[in-house]
């Protein structure tokens, strides 16, 4: 039984890596991650980036969608954000909350 299981934890994590990869292959301008801090005044969100671990600022653009969607999204929420480098600064130009 312990065989089996430590089979199916070893197998979710392979296809969670593998999933990750493929996000970053699509999308070379995104960041897959979990959100570490949402500064609302600022308009912008701090993820962990999942491939990395490394701390990224993201500014969210005055899109209202964007920014209804801010308003929804909690700290430890899981997004994907796909952006543009504004001279050094990243900007959402697509955000998608993650299960």
């Amino acid at each position: 039984m312990k065989i089996l299981l430590t089979a199916c934890v070893l197998g979710f994590l392979s296809l969670l890596a593998t999933t990750v990869a493929n996000a970053y292959a699509a999308f070379p301008n995104g960041h897959m991650g979990q959100i570490i801090a949402i500064d609302r005044v600022e308009r912008s969100i701090i993820i962990r980036d999942a491939e990395s671990s490394d701390s990224i600022r993201i500014s969210m653009t005055d899109n209202n969608r964007m920014m209804s969607q801010l308003m929804l999204w909690s700290v430890s929420n899981s997004v994907f954000v796909q952006y543009e480098d504004r001279d050094g600064s990243l900007f959402a130009i697509e955000t998608e909350r993650l299960q």
